[in-house]
């Protein structure tokens, strides 16, 4: 049983790796669509509606759907229970949205988003109705159906936005396009999963989550608010043409780890809840995914920091410049998620719920102390502020995930230590050239050189620092590009 869902665990993250390659390239070109007609101040404003759509999801964004993946005995009354309860809050949502419109955006500055805010907090209902379906088909470990869905409704969405934005849009470029990516989603999941409610649920079904639900409403509700704070007070500190700097900035940190990283978290609590039981599987699982991680999250942030000084320009416009600095930063910060992003995940899917709660309350304190203190310098001072809580955190997650796993911390930190060093390596070498590509080459060519020498200067390096490594690193691509299931949990498994 174990070997199946290691098996199936690493074919989700595979169907998951290539979903978000997708998802990402259209997300990316819609970015660059729209940044090139919109002013920071106008993605500013969008943000500030956004931001508290996200706040709304605190509650309905499926912190109390967790339980349908986590639970081991699971009936319909469970998921009814859910279905009602979930939806009913977003329909709150939604109308708090509305009713406090005005007064919401005038702290955030941000008075000019009122319209974007009423559309957007419709949307909330929707969300609500499309966790419980979602949560469904994590448990199953339909991974590669719900690629699908994220694939066509972020690619619809990103034609819409980049059609209306060519069109002189405006704003509302953005409004619809997040719209569109919500209704197509939503739809995709009600109907393509093979679950329906069976009936209004019951008391006892919702006593018997209430435990579980309130230690991940917990969580959720502290890991949302710890990655909305910064936007928050950027829009109240430094006004809406800021934010707008400051979403253009995280926006590309985030596709990066996207694409780096996410694939292989989107299954990690789906994975360690089904092996929770057999601790020397869950320890594999977590190396394997601590190697793959490193090896192919590490390059892919340093070699951003390198060539951000010429892509950033180029692709989104000069007046956008100014999110060059904090993206560098935000992605040296990014060097340590690429295991952190796992930590909540492990920790949640062994039913530890109440470790993360400490290192996030930590992590909210030291960011409501640090954002104010630096945001004198600006966003690269909220960029700063984000990294050093990122530093001051680390430790305390390797312990977590030491309690709950019995992994030694030196285990944890292993398998990074080679990528680390040669992802350095290769940042240097293309930070050091490109200003003599781009004399010779023009700009345009010498990012392409510049990505080229980063890839063969990060493969020689991992084979000059470990053969092995670099070895398994070459058969671990080939694998992948195979479909190699029985090989690629091989590879991944040999991480020691």
């Amino acid at each position: 049983m174990s070997e199946r869902i290691l098996t199936r665990t690493l074919e989700g993250a595979i169907w998951s790796a290539l979903g978000r390659l997708v998802q990402t390239g259209m997300s990316i070109a819609s970015v660059v669509v729209i940044a090139q007609v919109l002013t920071p101040e106008v993605y500013g404003l969008f943000g500030a509606a956004m931001l508290l759509i996200g706040l709304s999801e605190i509650i309905t964004g499926g912190a109390l759907t967790q339980c349908l993946i986590q639970r081991a005995a699971l009936d319909q009354a469970h998921i009814d229970s859910t279905f009602w309860l979930n939806t009913a809050l977003s329909i709150v949502a939604a109308a708090g949205l509305a009713g406090f419109a005005g007064p919401l955006l005038s702290i955030l500055n941000a008075p000019g988003a009122t319209a974007a805010l009423y559309c957007l907090a419709a949307l909330t209902i929707l969300n609500g109705i499309a966790a419980t379906p979602q949560a469904l088909l994590m448990r199953n470990m339909a991974f590669r159906r719900s690629m699908h869905i994220d694939t066509a409704s972020i690619t619809l969405a990103s034609a819409t936005g980049i059609g209306l934005a060519l069109a002189g849009a405006g704003i509302w470029a953005l409004i619809l396009m997040e719209s569109v990516r919500v209704v197509v989603r939503t739809a995709l999941l009600v109907f393509w999963t093979n679950w329906r409610v069976a009936g209004r649920g019951s008391r006892q079904a919702l006593r018997e989550l209430t435990a579980f639900n309130l230690s991940s409403l917990g969580t959720v509700s502290l890991a949302r608010i710890e990655m909305l704070l910064p936007r928050t007070l950027v829009a109240m500190l430094l006004g809406p043409q800021a934010l707008g700097i400051w979403l253009l900035a995280r926006r590309i940190v985030d596709e990066i780890q996207r694409l780096s990283a996410v694939p292989l978290t989107a299954v990690t609590m789906t994975a360690v809840a089904r092996l929770q039981h057999e601790s020397a599987r869950v320890r594999q699982v977590v190396s394997g995914l601590y190697q793959a991680s490193s090896l192919f999250a590490l390059p892919m942030h340093a070699g951003a920091i390198a060539i951000l000084p010429w892509l950033l320009p180029v692709a989104f416009g000069s007046q956008w410049t100014a999110a060059v600095l904090p993206c560098q930063i935000l992605l040296i910060s990014g060097l340590r998620t690429c295991h952190g992003v796992f930590d909540v995940s492990i920790l949640r899917g062994l039913g530890h719920v109440g470790l993360p709660l400490v290192s996030m309350s930590l992590a909210i304190v030291a960011l409501a102390l640090l954002i104010p203190a630096l945001a004198g310098y600006g966003v690269a001072g909220v960029a700063t502020a984000v990294a050093l809580r990122y530093a001051l955190i680390w430790p305390l997650g390797n312990a977590f995930v030491r309690r709950a796993t019995g992994m030694p911390i030196a285990q944890q930190l292993r398998p990074m230590l080679v990528p680390l060093a040669s992802a350095l390596i290769m940042a240097g070498l293309v930070y050091a050239a490109m200003p003599w590509a781009v004399t010779g080459f023009g700009v345009h060519l010498a990012l392409v050189f510049g990505v080229t020498l980063g890839a063969l200067a990060y493969a020689a390096s991992v084979f000059l620092l470990s053969p092995t490594l670099g070895r398994r690193l070459m058969d671990l691509l080939v694998a992948l590009r195979r479909r190699d299931r029985d090989g690629i949990g091989r590879l991944l498994g040999d991480v020691t």
